[in-house]
This record gives C-alpha cells, sequence and structure tokens, in this order.
C-alpha cells in the first residue's frame, strides 16, 4: 500500500489547502494511505471537517508526540512538505523519528515585495539547504520555478504542477436577491499582497468616468474597511460567501488585482466559468488567460482601467461564455493534476 505524509502550516482556506484537500480525497478513492499533520493548525481551520473523512489529521501544536510517531510507524511512506515551514518541520521531525523517508518539497510562493528581507534573506538559506539535499520539488507555477532558480534552489529534479480547478464545482440554486442585475466582481479576501489598494483605485476612477456598474466583493477581512464616500454606495461587501460559482456566472467582469501568486486559483475559476476579466500579471495569470478571450493581461491601472471600459463596450453573450466555459473545464480539469503528483511522487 503506498502511503504519504503531507506536512503544512494549516488547513485553512488557502489556495495550497484547496489543492491539498483534492488530492487527499482522490487519493483516498484510490487506496492510498495518508495522513496530514498540520504545524499550527487547529480543529477549527476551515479544512478540518472534511480533511478527516479522508485520513488521520494531526495537529502538532496539540499532538506533538503523535506527529513524531507517525513518522516512526511510517518508515516506507513518502513525505510531502507543503511551504518553507512544512520542509523545515519534515527535516526535523525525521531527525528525531530516526527515519529515512524521502522529503518532496511543494513550494507555493512565487515573489517576495523588496521590503520582505528577511524572506529573501530565508530563501538563500533554503538554496544552500537544497543544493546540501538535492530533494524533488514541485512547483506550483512557473514563474516559481523561474524565481527560485535566482535563489539557489536546486532544480534538477523538479517538475511545475498547476493546481488547475483545484475547488470542486458546486451547483448551488442559491441566489442574491439584493444585487443588481449587471455587476463587477472581486473574490478574495483582504490581503495587501491581493491588491486591495488599487481595487479601490480602479473602481474610484471608473465611477469618476461615469461608470455605472457596482463592485461586489466576497472574501474575508473587509468588515472593516473604510471606503471612500465616493464608493459607499457602489460597493457590496458579501464577506465568505459558498456559492462563488453563481457570482461568476452572473457577473459582468471579474477583476483580479493582486500584485503577486505563485497559481492564482481564483483566475482559473473565473474563466471555467466564462466570465470575462481583467488581470494584473501575478504569478501565471498570463499562461492561464493566454488560450482563453474574454481575459486581458495588463501592467498599469491606467492600462487595467483602459480594457476594462473596452470589455465593457463589448461583453461575450450567454452563449458564447457557456461555450467557453464548458473548453476551460474540459483543459484546466484537476484530475490531471492528480495523474502529473502521482508520476511525480511514484513514478506511476
Amino acid at each position: 500500500m503506498k502511503t504519504l505524509i503531507h506536512i503544512i502550516p494549516t488547513v485553512q482556506n488557502g489556495g495550497a489547502e484547496t489543492v491539498l484537500l483534492r488530492l487527499v480525497e482522490e487519493w483516498f478513492r484510490k487506496g492510498v494511505k495518508q495522513f496530514v499533520i498540520t504545524i499550527q493548525g487547529n480543529e477549527k481551520d476551515h479544512h478540518h471537517g472534511r480533511l478527516s473523512q479522508y485520513c488521520e489529521l494531526i495537529h502538532s501544536q496539540s499532538k506533538i508526540q503523535k506527529s513524531i510517531q507517525c513518522f516512526k510507524d511510517n518508515p516506507d511512506a513518502k513525505i510531502l512538505a507543503w511551504m518553507y515551514k512544512g520542509i523545515r518541520k519534515a527535516y526535523q521531525w525525521r531527525k528525531i523519528s530516526k527515519t529515512k523517508q524521502e522529503i518532496i518539497w511543494n513550494i507555493r510562493r512565487s515573489y517576495f515585495r523588496r521590503y520582505e528581507w528577511k524572506q529573501h534573506l530565508g530563501l538563500f538559506a533554503y538554496g544552500l539547504f537544497s543544493q546540501w539535499y538535492k530533494p524533488r520539488i514541485v512547483f506550483c507555477a512557473h514563474v516559481a520555478k523561474k524565481a527560485h532558480r535566482s535563489y539557489g534552489f536546486y532544480q534538477e529534479e523538479s517538475k511545475v504542477i498547476e493546481n488547475r480547478m483545484a475547488k470542486k464545482r458546486i451547483k448551488s440554486p442559491s441566489v442574491f436577491p439584493l444585487l443588481p442585475e449587471r455587476f463587477l466582481l472581486y473574490v478574495g479576501r483582504y490581503n495587501l499582497a491581493k491588491g486591495p489598494d488599487r481595487l479601490l483605485r480602479i473602481m474610484e476612477n471608473y465611477l469618476a468616468q461615469n461608470g455605472q456598474l457596482p463592485l461586489v466583493i466576497a472574501g474575508s477581512g473587509w468588515d472593516n474597511i473604510n471606503v471612500s464616500k465616493s464608493l459607499k454606495s457602489h460597493v457590496y461587501f458579501l464577506g465568505n460567501v459558498n456559492e462563488v460559482e453563481v457570482l461568476f456566472e452572473n457577473a459582468t467582469a471579474f477583476l483580479f488585482t493582486s500584485y503577486t501568486e505563485g497559481y492564482p486559483n481564483v483566475v482559473v475559476e473565473a474563466i471555467t466559468q466564462g466570465t470575462p476579466l481583467i488581470s494584473f500579471e501575478a504569478g501565471d495569470s498570463r499562461s492561464i488567460l493566454a488560450d482563453y478571450p474574454f481575459g486581458h493581461t495588463v501592467e498599469t491601472e491606467d492600462e487595467f482601467l483602459n480594457k476594462l471600459q473596452d470589455l465593457l463596450e463589448v461583453s461575450p453573450t450567454k452563449e458564447e461564455r457557456q461555450k467557453e466555459a464548458s473548453k476551460q473545464q474540459k483543459r484546466l480539469d484537476f484530475l490531471l493534476t492528480v495523474k502529473e503528483y502521482e508520476q511525480f511522487i511514484w513514478n506511476n
């Protein structure tokens, strides 16, 4: 029986965690014995309940000895270490348990901003570490692999495995009766790396140019954000919602404003619904949109606004959106991602 131990900081509702959940679920159905060990997680984490259905889930903060014992009891397991904290802990726990499992690195980030100097120094340290251990490495995006090369990461046995459509499609009858018939959409938690500042600036400029469509924001952390008077009556804050597909299906256009990403899952969610969108270049957004006729990548806020105005003047029909959505769903089928992970981890 194949055995796999995942190590990840938490199992909250992030992009990496969503990919982890889908992989664990698919491999559970194939009879793979799996463990997920979190470093900082707890039973309140978003994916705790669902993951517990498919594998043994161990939160090391409260069960450190059980985490170490997992290594000792499964000496032939493969270890998939998610993100830098997961990598560091994997080696630490393997040393304590005195076992020799192969540790496969799973890198999720592609870019650090200039002021994050501690992170830059840390990456050089991980680069040296990788040259010593020569691990096999999974990168979630092509830009991530390219970025880590500059920090000296060992890459002779590495592979880019895209997330594709990791979030399960859930057809929901739910509607949002208070929303207008036509609207612009942003989906994402409030996080500076996601570009909330330029999202709001673009919206203010759009309204100043006599734009008529309101902005709908779905995601956590926006509760206490103060917006200007000019925006207050034009922005709807929905908080966390499960019916994201309904929003994508009905949005006139989706706005993607991130400064940095690895593999932007939300862009994939948009195009697999046929949603027109404007995107800044972040992570692999350009390559994801390369074969999508209703999407545009830009580099400046002025260019973003101009492309948005152009897109709103000539919008695709509902039938055109549905046809394109079907095409993108096949191209970005998550089962392709599962197969690539299997080939990389177990060479099958």
